[in-house]
């Protein structure tokens, strides 16, 4: 089951009229968000992820936040600017041990301003170490598309909201598989919809 989880935040764990970067995904140490999630293969059984904000890193020059799911021992890094939000770092347990996944050249995953009908690419490199020894490295590729903007209604509230389309190849005999990530403004990520699983915002709780 904490495999499924981890698997989950990894992934998870990203309109006519644009949208500002501070309104679509919130970066504040302290934050937390709550998700009910189910996976695919058993949709009847669902479970809690909660997220938080970590203080920020310095990774290659640049200050990351963390944003880590304690049910899933799981974390992920990210950072924003007036271009969009970038993922750099992603950890998550294999086989009794942690393992740090990183992204060369970071992988952007929202680009400013968001508007129905932009697109972006990504090509690049997933490379972790193994026991801090060996290293295994993927080719990704990833395709970005916002092809809708509309109203939410949540459990956090009635929520203008983009969506975001992420076809991604991850090296692998799999294939590009696509997932939706749904943004929603003052709360950020509030609905994943991946082959795997889906998870969807039940509360955010904005440090004061």
């Amino acid at each position: 089951m904490k495999k499924h989880v981890s698997m989950f935040v990894f992934v998870l764990l990203i309109l006519c009229y644009p949208a500002f970067s501070d309104d679509y995904f919130p970066i504040n140490e302290g934050d937390t968000w709550t998700y009910s999630t189910y996976l695919k293969d058993n949709p009847s059984k669902k479970f809690n992820i909660n997220v938080r904000v970590c203080p920020a890193k310095k990774i290659s020059g640049k200050f990351y936040y963390l944003f880590q799911a304690q049910d899933a021992d799981v974390s992920y890094s990210f950072r924003k600017d007036d271009t969009g939000v970038y993922a750099k770092i992603m950890s998550y347990p294999y086989m009794g041990f942690t393992i740090d996944v990183y992204l060369e050249p970071e992988l952007q995953t929202i680009r400013f301003p968001l508007k129905v009908g932009d697109k972006w690419e990504y090509s690049g490199q997933a490379y972790a170490y193994i026991l801090g020894i060996f290293k295994i490295t993927r080719n990704i590729k990833a395709e970005f598309e916002v092809v809708e903007s509309r109203t939410i209604d949540t459990p956090a509230g009635a929520v203008e909201s983009f969506c975001v389309v992420c076809t991604t190849d991850e090296g692998n005999s799999s294939g590009a598989k696509a997932s939706k990530y749904w943004y929603g403004k003052d709360i950020g990520n509030i609905i994943n919809d991946t082959p795997k699983y889906y998870a969807g915002i039940q509360s955010y709780n904005k440090k004061k």
